[in-house]
């Protein structure tokens, strides 16, 4: 398991009247419900009706945000996000058993590329499949961050 890993833009797309080419533009794609579009270095994925939020590295990205709300003017909401996410990386051949102990998403349906909301140890996060079998992203709040890496290393070692 990998922690703390997020230097990352990280901007909320708000899609008014269905504006989301610049997505296209960025992704490739546009994120279906519960999907998540895994380019390098960019990704991005569903968070609800008409919104989606996009992730690239901070060092190439850091004003992504602000370009895109140049880019949109009044067709879309951009929200800067990054200082309110914290990202970990799980990997490994017991991924399966830990993601189940920890939320409800249906890990051993998932495919590469779905994401899903959910609640892990009380706190609203995003759990998305990533391109390797063995390999979850979780989101979660940072102001919990050292709440959710508690129990993310609890379940890890419950687990092992």
């Amino acid at each position: 398991m990998t922690g703390w890993r997020w230097p990352r833009s990280l901007p909320v797309w708000d899609g008014k009247r269905n504006a989301t080419w610049p997505l296209e533009g960025i992704l490739g794609a546009v994120p279906e419900v519960g999907r998540a579009v895994l380019r390098d270095p960019e990704a991005g994925f569903w968070i609800g009706p008409d919104q989606w939020m996009l992730g690239a590295p901070r060092a190439t990205h850091e004003l992504l945000a602000d370009q895109l709300k140049a880019r949109m003017g009044d067709a879309a909401s951009i929200t800067e996000q990054s200082g309110a996410w914290v990202c970990f990386d799980i990997t490994g051949p017991a991924m399966l058993d830990f993601c189940e102990r920890i939320c409800g998403v249906p890990i051993r349906k998932m495919v590469a590329g779905d994401a899903r909301r959910t609640v892990i140890h009380q706190l609203g996060c995003f759990v998305i499949r990533r391109e390797a079998n063995d390999h979850i992203r979780i989101l979660g709040p940072r102001a919990s961050a050292k709440t959710l890496h508690h129990a993310l290393l609890t379940a890890a070692h419950s687990t092992a």
